[in-house]
């Protein structure tokens, strides 16, 4: 399962087909064999990271492990946890010294708490993981020629239309943050594109539209097959898409980082690719058994400019055991406790609210934490952790920003908190409503 030397020798457009390739015959390599593959690559990017990253090198110095230690999946273990906190506080010394060598981009998320979070995401990373997400899309039948429709988030600086669709395009965005989007212009524009292919990114927004249309039938969006990911699918959810569209729901799981994907197999059973990184589960600190719920712990194999090395993601998951009937020899999971539902019901409907609306620049050091709680339609509370840098004038503006955002249809009041307590699952949740999801 040799890779690495040849992503480096070919063309971009060849190490991407390469890479593709690759993987659809590893999905079906022993354990054996996935595991020395997975260890050839640790022992590389530890060694990697000790001797290029600032924060790597005091980690394992501190913790008294060396870097050549780390050469078997066992030894992984010696390594202390790394966590959102140490990304936000230390972004400078997390990034390699010779990070320019691998053309990294940039990547960001607001996390579970609201707190942005910046890294960067190297070219190998970049292409092993649209390989995965291509791979597990083809299970189901999707291919490149295919017309698709994504249903996402945009910011409002990015584009503040509700479509984006260039002439002869076989791709149609629904920016769902657009402040005129509603279901029937969705439906609509969806209706007229004919996607072969849906793609949701916010699973809660694409079933109240999926609310809609079965309010509505007969209709005449017939996709092939829809993937979610981005946010936890739940069963409702998953319900209401297949009644709108008639077809099967894949659900697929993501992270900003591109450390380790996931996708569900046309036997229902989310497979991991573990030839982007490896998946910890940890019960009191220890390795949990298959079955057994515990933190989700990431490493990437491939990010050389910005390491992640046994990263505690906040996810809550635990290992299925025995063979999937599919014959993929890739581990399966399941995901307990994740991203949560985004939606804010307001008098006219609902609204998508994205994790950065309280992340711009003009917020940091101002707001460390927050969430909204919603128990009805009139108003919204936004529960605030206050940074250093918050003064008295900050609540009137913060106020005004989410008046405007939600347009005036919502009473909001603002709550100065400690700390944003977890869910009983260990998870953190940005919206938290009360409010029934209907049409």
């Amino acid at each position: 399962m040799r890779l690495g030397r040849w992503l480096w020798a070919a063309p971009d457009g060849l190490r991407y087909l390469g890479t593709l390739s690759w993987l659809h015959r590893s999905q079906y390599a022993s354990p054996e064999r996935m595991r020395a593959f997975q260890e050839a690559r640790l022992r590389h990017l530890a060694e990697h990271a000790y001797a290029r990253t600032v924060f790597y090198r005091q980690r394992f110095d501190e913790a008294g492990v060396r870097s050549s230690e780390i050469t078997f999946l066992e030894a992984l273990q010696r390594v202390p946890l790394v966590t959102r906190y140490d990304i936000l506080n230390r972004p400078a010394e997390m990034r390699a010294g010779n990070a320019r060598h691998f053309r990294p981009e940039t990547g960001h998320t607001s996390g579970t708490t609201g707190a942005r979070l910046e890294f960067l995401r190297d070219q190998q990373t970049i292409r092993m993981a649209n390989a995965a997400m291509w791979r597990f899309e083809g299970w189901h039948g999707a291919r490149w020629r295919h017309r698709r429709a994504e249903i996402r988030s945009i910011r409002a600086s990015d584009s503040p239309t509700e479509f984006l669709h260039s002439h002869g395009s076989p791709t149609l965005i629904v920016n769902i943050t657009s402040s005129q989007i509603t279901p029937q212009l969705a439906a609509t524009a969806l209706a007229e594109f004919n996607p072969e292919v849906i793609v949701a990114r916010s699973p809660a927004w694409l079933a109240w539209l999926s609310l809609y249309l079965v309010e509505r039938r007969p209709h005449s969006i017939r996709p092939r097959v829809v993937f979610t990911r981005g946010e936890q699918l739940f069963a409702e959810q998953r319900q209401a898409m297949t009644d709108a569209f008639g077809v099967q729901v894949v659900d697929v799981y993501a992270t900003h980082e591109f450390l380790v994907f996931g996708g569900e197999c046309t036997h229902g059973r989310m497979h991991l690719a573990s030839e982007m990184g490896i998946v910890e589960i940890l019960k009191d600190g220890r390795a949990a058994a298959p079955g057994e719920v515990g933190s989700v712990v990431l490493t990437s194999l491939w990010n050389h400019a910005f390491p992640f090395i046994r990263y505690d993601i906040g996810d809550i998951a635990c290992m299925e055991a025995g063979p999937c009937p599919c014959g993929r020899t890739l581990p399966t999971w399941r995901l307990i406790g994740g991203r949560q539902r985004d939606l804010v019901a307001v008098r006219s409907g609902y609204m998508y609210v994205p994790a950065y609306l309280l992340t711009a620049p003009h917020w940091r050091g101002k707001i460390i934490e927050f969430q909204f709680f919603q128990e009805s339609r009139e108003g919204v509370a936004a529960r605030i952790v206050r940074g250093p840098a918050f003064t008295d004038s900050d609540t009137d503006r913060l106020r005004s920003e989410l008046s405007a955002y939600f347009k005036g249809e919502l009473d909001i009041s603002i709550e100065f908190l400690d700390s944003i307590g977890l869910t009983a699952g260990g998870k953190f949740r940005f919206v938290v409503s009360r409010v029934p999801l209907e049409i």
